[in-house]
């Protein structure tokens, strides 16, 4: 589904989508790798205490110590993999949008709460992009900052690929909606019946010969 294709809630009916953004994927990696770590190394330490003979567990079914260990193992494991549902739902549900006509932030907070903003790109003041770190020059992603005018709040884009292409973006359509903002404001509405300008002789009417 390419750009044009998209549609998100909200939207205008001539509004048209610029750019698409989620953060890179990358930035999930640390997290991701700690969740791993979080399930493997206990297990690693539990194989090795069983094989040390300093932990002793009766592996038979029946055995209260073997039905503990299943339910604390169970239940370590899915708070483990909640954990890390709950991260990539918020990676993967963290969308920034860019349209000819504002610069949206979509938010996710858990499972179940989103918060939305947006701007228009004609109060866009400033935009900046960051670059930082060995993975980041590498792969390059970064983050975006957009300064407005005003009482408008400023929205920042973590970790997003490309941040100088997005942050020209950025700037190249301020200046288009600018320019369509200067060119509505300047047309003036016509004027189904013109009034004769002041200074201007009004055409005489003749009079009605009366019958």
């Amino acid at each position: 589904m390419t750009e044009k294709e998209l549609k998100f809630p909200g939207q205008g009916i001539d509004e048209r989508i610029n750019i698409f953004l989620r953060r890179h994927p990358l930035s999930f990696l640390g997290f991701g790798l700690i969740g791993l770590a979080m399930i493997i190394l206990p297990l690693i330490v539990f194989i090795i205490m069983i094989n040390s003979g300093f932990l002793v567990l009766d592996s038979s079914a029946d055995s209260l110590d073997y039905q503990l260990a299943v339910v604390i193992a169970t239940g370590y494991l899915l708070f483990c993999l909640g954990l890390m549902l709950v991260a990539w739902v918020n990676y993967y549900l963290d969308i920034y949008i860019i349209t000819d006509r504002r610069i949206i932030d979509v938010n996710q907070e858990g499972l179940f709460s989103r918060s939305l903003s947006a701007i228009d790109l004609v109060d866009v003041e400033d935009v900046k992009a960051n670059v930082q770190g060995f993975l980041c020059t590498f792969f390059n992603y970064g983050d975006v900052f957009v300064q407005t005018a005003g009482e408008a709040r400023n929205i920042d884009f973590p970790h997003v690929p490309n941040p100088y292409a997005v942050a020209r973006e950025i700037m190249d359509s301020h200046e288009e909606a600018v320019r369509i903002q200067a060119r509505e404001r300047g047309r003036k509405p016509e004027k189904k019946h013109p009034l004769p300008e002041l200074g201007s002789t009004a055409p005489e009417r003749k009079p009605q010969p009366i019958p």
